[in-house]
């Protein structure tokens, strides 16, 4: 999970997201088997909110 998250860690560690966002990529990450389907991070509904915090 290192890998694929490692990002998903590091807005988590910044205060960009809570705990509750955190968990539900998780979650919703462990669903995925495919690694060619998965969304490139971050996704753009949440990269407007990233910037502002950077």
């Amino acid at each position: 999970m290192r890998e694929c998250l490692a990002m998903v860690g590091q807005v988590f560690t910044a205060g960009d997201i809570d705990y509750r966002m955190f968990q539900t990529i998780v979650c919703r990450s462990d669903l995925t088997v495919d690694g060619e389907v998965l969304a490139p991070w971050p996704p753009s509904s949440l990269s407007g909110r990233l910037a502002g915090r950077r």
